[in-house]
């Protein structure tokens, strides 16, 4: 995680919404802290497209 990573961190306690990144230190580090709240641009194509 940068310095800049707390502003988003914040973003989402305030609102509730997950960040979206493709950072994967900031994804593993919050993982290892027990935090799920980031969502990556492959799990919304999962989510959002269907496969045909």
């Amino acid at each position: 995680m940068d310095e800049w990573d707390v502003y988003f961190v914040a973003l989402h306690f305030q609102t509730g919404h997950k960040i979206w990144t493709g950072d994967k230190i900031l994804i593993n580090a919050l993982k290892e802290k027990g935090y799920n709240i980031c969502v990556t641009t492959d799990d919304l194509k999962s989510k959002l497209y269907k496969k045909d």
